[in-house]
Order: C-alpha cells, then sequence, then structure tokens
C-alpha cells in the first residue's frame, strides 16, 4: 500500500492554475488520510526555496531542465541535467517515496521517469489535456515534448485523465492503452464554499476567471459583453487572471467602447476566486477548449449559473438547460443569448443553481482521492 507518493506536479506554489489547484488539493487530502506525499515541481524562479513545507504538505523543487532548440537551453540541460536526476532520486529515496506520479506532462515528467527506475517505484501518469491546451503549443514545437510524452505512457503502470474526452484524445496520438488507463476528473473542496464572504460589488457582474490565452476565450466573451451591455446598462463584465494576452484584451475593450464596463482584475488566489463567483449573476465559461473544465464546478458549488462552450471535456460535467448552459464554441451571438436567457428567466436561473449544486457535491475531493488511492492499488500491483 503507496505511503509516502511523489507527485511531481509540471506547475506548483506559488504559481496558480488548475494543475497547481488539482495537485495542492490531492496532497491535502492524502495528508488528511496519513499519507505523507512530497510534491516535487519545477524550481521557478531559481529564487524559490528548494525545499519547503506549505500547508503542511511537503514541496522540493529542481530545475527541471530539457534540451531546447537554442543552443544555450542545450547546454544548460547537458550541464546540469544527470546531476539533478540524480539528486532527486536520492532525496526522494531518503523521504521513503514508494510511488511516483506525474500530474500532466512537462520537463517534470523525465525527472519522474527516471526517479521511478531508480527507486524501483511504480508510476502513475495523469493527463490534463497538455497536448493541444498549453498555450505556447509546446507540443506543437518541440519534439522531445513529443517523445517525452510518448515514453512516460509507455513506462506508466495506470495512466488516468482528467475527462473521457482527454483519454480519447490521447489514445488518437498514442494507440491503444490497453486497459492501463482510466478517467478521474479534477476535484473541488465543497467546504471551502460555503460560509465565506461573497465578494462586495458596486454593481452585478458577469464573471469569467483564468487564464488570459487564446484557447481560453476571453475576447468571445468581450465580443458578447458588447450585445449585452445595451440591454443591462447596470450590469458590468469582471475578468480575473492575467497572462499573456490580457494587453490585447483591454485593447478589445477600449476599442469596443467598453472601458468603464469591464474591470479586470489579473491573477486572484484561491479565497478571492470563491468570493467573485459567490456574488456573481452569471459566470461564463468561453474556451475555444477546454480539457475539463474545472471552474464550472467552482461555479455550481458557489451557486452561480454557468454559461459554458460546448468544447472538450465540459458537457460530461454541464448538461444542457439542466445545470447550466452551453452554447457553440467561438460563437460569440450564441454566448450572449444564452447569458441573456439567464438573466431573464428566474425560474431557469434557480433550476440550473440547484441542479449545479447537486453536481458539484459529485466531484468533492473525497471520492476523488478514492479513486486516485485505487489507481496508486492497482500500479503498485
Amino acid at each position: 500500500m503507496t505511503s509516502a507518493p511523489a507527485i511531481f506536479a509540471s506547475s506548483f506554489h506559488p504559481h496558480v492554475g488548475g494543475v497547481e489547484e488539482a495537485v495542492r488539493q490531492l496532497a491535502t487530502e492524502q495528508l488528511r488520510r496519513g499519507l505523507t506525499p512530497v510534491v516535487v515541481t519545477n524550481r521557478y524562479p531559481k529564487t524559490l526555496p528548494a525545499h519547503e513545507r506549505i500547508d503542511e504538505m511537503a514541496v522540493s523543487r529542481y530545475a527541471f531542465r530539457v534540451p531546447g532548440a537554442h543552443w544555450r537551453h542545450l547546454v544548460g540541460w547537458m550541464a546540469v541535467a544527470a546531476s539533478t536526476h540524480a539528486l532527486a532520486a536520492r532525496e526522494l529515496k531518503a523521504y521513503g517515496a514508494d510511488l511516483v506520479h506525474v500530474q500532466c506532462v512537462s520537463s517534470n515528467a523525465s525527472y519522474a521517469l527516471s526517479s521511478s527506475r531508480a527507486l524501483g517505484a511504480p508510476l502513475v501518469v495523469t493527463m490534463q489535456g497538455e497536448l493541444t491546451m498549453d498555450a505556447s503549443q509546446a507540443y506543437q514545437r518541440s519534439l522531445y515534448l513529443r517523445k517525452l510524452w510518448r515514453r512516460s505512457l509507455d513506462a506508466a503502470d495506470v495512466i488516468t485523465g482528467c475527462s473521457q474526452f482527454v483519454l480519447d484524445e490521447a489514445e488518437a496520438v498514442y494507440g491503444s492503452f490497453s486497459g492501463r488507463a482510466r478517467v478521474i476528473p479534477n476535484g473541488i473542496r465543497l467546504s471551502e464554499y460555503t460560509g465565506t464572504r461573497p465578494h462586495p460589488a458596486p454593481a452585478p457582474y458577469v464573471l469569467g476567471i483564468g487564464r488570459m490565452v487564446t484557447q481560453k476565450g476571453f475576447d468571445l466573451l468581450i465580443e458578447s459583453f458588447r450585445t449585452l451591455s445595451a440591454d443591462w446598462p447596470e450590469i458590468h463584465l469582471l475578468l480575473a487572471g492575467d497572462g499573456p494576452a490580457r494587453s490585447g484584451l483591454e485593447a478589445q475593450v477600449e476599442r469596443l467602447g467598453l472601458a468603464t464596463r469591464v474591470d479586470f482584475r489579473g491573477s486572484v488566489g484561491h479565497e478571492r476566486a470563491v468570493e467573485l463567483l459567490q456574488n456573481a449573476e452569471v459566470f461564463v465559461l468561453p474556451s475555444r477548449h477546454e480539457p475539463q473544465g474545472i471552474v464550472v464546478l467552482e461555479a455550481m458549488a458557489a451557486g452561480t449559473p454557468v454559461v459554458a462552450a460546448r468544447v472538450g471535456g465540459v458537457p460530461e460535467i454541464v448538461r444542457d438547460a439542466e445545470n447550466g448552459l452551453l452554447f457553440s464554441g467561438g460563437d460569440d451571438d450564441a454566448l450572449a443569448a444564452a447569458v441573456q436567457r439567464v438573466l431573464t428567466d428566474d425560474a431557469l436561473r434557480g433550476r440550473l443553481v440547484a441542479a449545479g449544486r447537486t453536481t458539484a457535491a459529485g466531484y468533492d475531493w473525497a471520492p476523488t482521492t478514492d479513486a486516485y488511492l485505487a489507481a496508486y492499488a492497482d500500479a503498485s500491483r
């Protein structure tokens, strides 16, 4: 029975995002059950400590260098990679790590593979849609990453994906997983959505939260809000998050004459995000592509009606006109119409909120961790 899993995360605190939150919640629940997980992640920036404890969980950071196209990346990888592989394996052995779990295949996977071999430990690989969701299109640009992804899946004792969509997408590229794969969706901590203080807002608002990259579709949400703003002069659009697309989105808002109606809040922590969700009139997920859409579950748990794009793994959570409204991805007119329905139909709103809370209750981290521990047990056989 696994007691000390090493969770190799593609990214972790102080960075924020879906993978970071999933790893935090998984490690927290494992600690509650008496396991002693260690989160292993990239030491970036270099000023971060190599080892620390965050909310009682052990975190180890290493420079996860990989060969790159630029000669400096290649030289840096050749200079330190071998010693980093050895150091990580040595320290994990001293820690007593008895299973290696890759959460989202990136540069972390190379070091996870070598640690798994050195420890003689089973390997679980969890995919989070990395093949097509990476904002920088790393997999499209890097032959090394594509080979590393395949090597990781070759070596995995158990493969999991955050949605059936993610597994199907990966199997179409990799080939058959031969019964090694299963869906384990990312969960939420239901207790975090009760008893919190709703965000005080000077005006009612429609909310979008996420990293500001093209895949997330915030430009579509802004375009749809131009239509909504004429009929709803009291409602604002609040956007929480940051990323390389932000300056373009701000320029779009200026161009459309919406500067007084659209509020960019920048990156927000988890507690702040919960507050924003609880007071929103509608939460919108406008993504062009989405592996699962965990923020949809967060909105449901917060009691906020959801409007989401019918893309990726989202329809595995959102059932149209039952616990949310779906619109065709990329269609800003359809998005605006869906938000209008929620704003004008109180009976519909009430049904969506009630059904959303019921849906969210099925994704608590307790059953999600049960599923991971079952995967660990199968990997260890």
